[in-house]
């Protein structure tokens, strides 16, 4: 029988343990260490950073969405209350029932566009 030499870098028993264990004592193992907590704390930060902008687009774009809807509602409101005006003037100096129509569909459009806001 051949007698197979082991080799001590190739072994696998508790020295293996203690030369990671001891191989973190070193100043090159502590440089090793130190380096793999960075790389995973700037890709946690980097993880966490994109989740937030991610978060804060759908915010802006849900913002901007209703920023406008608010905006048209209250540009026809505007509109609104100038038809009203309109129609009572008209009616105040004519007495005409015919100016009352632009008051009426506005007082309408008033209605509706509040509840909207709302």
């Amino acid at each position: 029988m051949k007698k197979t030499k082991k080799h001590p870098h190739l072994s696998t028993n508790r020295s293996d343990a203690k030369l990671v264990s001891h191989f973190f004592f070193t100043i090159r193992g502590k440089i090793v260490l130190a380096f793999g907590i960075l790389t995973l704390f700037l890709v946690s930060l980097t993880v966490t950073s994109y989740v937030s902008v991610k978060r804060l687009q759908e915010e802006i774009d849900y913002v901007i969405k209703h920023d406008l809807q608010t905006n048209n509602e209250s540009r026809e409101l505007a509109k609104a209350f100038v038809d009203i005006e309109t129609g009572q003037h008209g009616f105040v100096i004519t007495g005409d029932d015919e100016f009352l129509i632009p008051y009426n569909e506005g007082k309408k459009v008033v209605e509706d566009k509040i509840s909207n806001l709302l």
